[in-house]
Formats: C-alpha cells, structure tokens, sequence
C-alpha cells in the first residue's frame, strides 16, 4: 500500500513532469525500475515494466490519490507499496540543490519548485519574502502554477536564456529559500491538522 509520504512524492513527480518539458520520472522498487515516465517521443528505457507519458502518468496519479483519500489501499502502475520516485532533467536543464528545477523552453529558462501547500499559503509566502515590485533583476516573472487535480502548486520564476549566471545564482537563491519557507509551512500544517484530529 502507497503510504501518505509515498503519496505526496508521487503528486508532486506526477505535477512536476506533466508541467514542466524535459523533466522524465523514474519509480524504483529498490534497485528494480518499474515505471518511466516520459514524453511519447522519448527513447524507451531498457528494462521497464510500465513506460507511460506524463498525461498517463498524471491520470494515475490523480486516480490513486483520489482512492487513496477515500480510505482505499492503493497501488499504482503495478508498484504496490511506496516506489522511489527519481526526477530527471534533459539537458540543457538541470537540477539545482533544494529542489528547484531549472528547464529551457525555447527563448527562457524556467526555475521551478512544488509543494503541496494550496495557492493562498504560497503566495502568502511568496510576498512575504519578495514583494512583486522587489524582484530579482532580469526576472522576466514569477507566479504560481497550482494543479488543482493533484493538489501540487508550483512556484516558478522565468530568465531569459541569455541572463547572466549571476541572475541565476540570485534566482535559484530566491527558490531554495521559498521552498525552505513551504517546507516549514507544510510541516506546521501537518502538525496543526495532526493534534486537531485528536
């Protein structure tokens, strides 16, 4: 059976990879790979059981955390208990330390991170640590992408391709300390619902 945790980081691969291109998701049953995750037109990974793309990978997801909420035992894509979820990027992408994920989409480079705190905390967050008018320069824009479905909001920033490196050093920066913030919040959430339902 999928566990809470398991749940979680299977949301927040499934958001991360049906938003954001070049980013390929891999589940592991200890050293076995079970399920790639990847677009239609990448090459197959050998020795998979299950490749899907990201809109069958993100249905399955949405599907099983929907049974799972129902009080379910669930498995998913023939991983019955919690896999490792492992993120990738396609180059020229990368990932940075804290979980900001950078990719290339056509003239910009997206820096992004997921949480599964729900939009008015992220933003509340966002805007206490960079209000709008105090962005970092060259940002082209920050948002909020929140996936109503797997319950995953992204926060992400956008440079031009040709910013300077020290923009994406501030902007990374700017990333690891909001997702420092989300990950604080989400655990005095968890904390908050743990003891009420007591």
């Amino acid at each position: 059976m999928v566990s809470d945790d398991g749940m979680r980081a299977l949301r927040l691969a499934a958001t991360l990879v049906h938003a954001l291109p070049g980013v390929r998701v891999r589940l592991r049953d200890g050293d076995r790979a079970v399920v790639d995750v990847a677009p239609a037109d990448a090459p197959a990974e050998p020795g998979v059981a299950v490749a899907t793309t990201p809109c069958g990978f993100r249905r399955a997801v949405v599907g099983a955390w929907d049974a799972h909420r129902g009080g379910e035992r669930v498995g998913l894509l023939g991983v019955a208990v919690d896999p490792a979820v492992d993120v990738g990027i396609r180059r020229p992408g990368r990932m940075h330390p804290g979980g900001v994920h950078e990719v290339v989409c056509g003239d910009r480079r997206v820096f992004a991170i997921a949480t599964t705190l729900g939009v008015r905390a992220c933003h509340d967050e966002a805007e206490a640590l960079v209000p709008a008018e105090a962005l970092a320069p060259g940002v082209w824009g920050i948002g909020l992408r929140p996936d109503e479905a797997t319950g995953v909001c992204l926060a992400y920033a956008e440079l031009p391709i040709t910013a300077p490196a020290d923009h994406d050093t501030t902007t990374v920066a700017l990333l690891q300390e909001l997702r420092a913030r989300f990950v604080v919040r989400e655990l005095l959430d968890d904390l908050a619902d743990s003891t009420a339902s007591r």
